[in-house]
């Protein structure tokens, strides 16, 4: 179970979710933007992972143009690297699913969710079809 979390009124409905989520025996991961949509204060990271739940990252900014110019990639992605090592995440999943699988390696991640499994109507197409996130401890060189 993931959540996205892209305004500051859906971070702040975290809480209530939790308890929902809780009440179901679920321990779900939550997608947060590190930058520019809404502040995230120490304070709701602890509240999640002292719950138990999982913080992600989802992009840098939300603004679905992370994979735009390689150059820019790489100037995000180091900062999202750091928000990575900041908030604990172990996940990232990319703005509108919006990806570029060849530039992933670039990502300090256990696994990504950028690909998903049944999206035919998603605006970007292709790449693999999988059921489960992948793993970024292995080289993409396969896909």
């Amino acid at each position: 179970m993931t959540h996205d979390v892209e305004t500051s009124g859906g971070r702040d409905f975290c809480e209530r979710l939790m308890d929902v989520d809780d009440s179901f025996g679920i321990k779900a991961s939550f997608q947060v933007v590190p930058e520019s949509r809404y502040e995230v204060p120490r304070s709701y990271l602890t509240s999640l992972a002292r719950r138990g739940f999982e913080v992600n990252i989802q992009d840098l900014n939300h603004d679905g143009r992370l994979f735009y110019k390689y150059e820019e990639f790489q100037r995000r992605s180091k900062a999202i690297n750091e928000y990575a090592r900041l908030f604990h995440a172990r996940g990232f999943r990319a703005a509108l699913l919006y990806r570029n699988v060849d530039w992933l390696n670039w990502l300090c991640f256990e696994y990504d969710m950028s690909l998903p499994n049944v999206a035919h109507l998603d605006p970007q197409g292709g790449d693999a079809v999988r059921f489960f996130p992948i793993s970024l401890a292995t080289s993409w060189r396969f896909l």
